[in-house]
């Protein structure tokens, strides 16, 4: 574990060894397919109660990790790309959140996230919608906020080990253009304009989670 990577939050990298964990999870559903699934959810459970939020982020495709992240999971969040085969994911995702109903009947969908699309796309984010809404019986699945494509922010974010808004935050305090033209200050690293708008993106986002969490719970608490 990495601790106090950010304040108040600690990671758990997977890294190459998530093959490994697949590799293991498979071979216990061999067995015990039960004690496969819920195997994560018995391995947290010892930990859980220390944060406030435990965020499990799967790698798509990877049925053995997902089916025992939603085994242990209270809320599933769907990140979607718009193209036919990535609308075809989310069934499949459906698929493995009713096959570990039974384990974890306190299993549901927060929603559905359009990722890696254009800001300006709107026929492109009404056609998604109106499939969704015809896979799900309601638009309400998807999130009304995207993640917009940025491969420079990413790119940039990576290799400097920075989030969105940290990688914001310190170009805006590069110098101006003027400032350098005039002379009064040296250029600074050069960074992707479009950081501010994918930090925005990713904090509606985030905002837009919390709110659902609260609206959810609340709901539980009243029932």
């Amino acid at each position: 574990m990495l601790a106090g990577v950010r304040p108040g939050l600690d990671v758990i990298a997977g890294g190459p060894h998530l093959d490994d964990a697949a590799a293991f999870l498979g071979a216990k559903a061999q067995k015990d397919r039960d004690a496969a699934q819920l195997a994560l959810a018995k391995l947290l459970d010892s930990v859980a109660g220390e944060y406030d939020l435990v965020l499990l982020d799967c790698p798509p495709g990877n049925e053995p990790l997902q089916a025992a992240a939603v085994a242990a999971a209270r809320y599933a969040l769907v990140p979607l790309k718009t193209d036919m085969s990535s609308r075809k994911g989310v069934a499949a995702v459906a698929a493995r959140m009713d096959s570990v109903v039974g384990l974890n009947p306190s299993l549901g969908l927060l929603g559905v996230v359009l990722v890696g699309t254009g800001a300006k796309s709107k026929q492109v984010h009404k056609v998604t919608r109106d499939h969704l809404t015809a896979d799900f019986g309601t638009d309400e699945v998807l999130f009304p906020m995207s993640i917009r494509h940025a491969e420079a922010t990413a790119q940039a974010c990576r290799e400097r080990g920075l989030l969105a808004h940290e990688l914001e935050r310190e170009l805006s305090k590069g110098p101006k253009w003027w400032e350098v033209l005039r002379g009064e200050a040296k250029a600074g690293p050069a960074g992707p304009k479009s950081a501010s708008s994918v930090a925005e993106d990713l904090h509606a986002v985030a905002m837009e989670v919390t709110r659902r969490i609260a609206v959810a719970e609340s709901q539980e608490v009243n029932a």
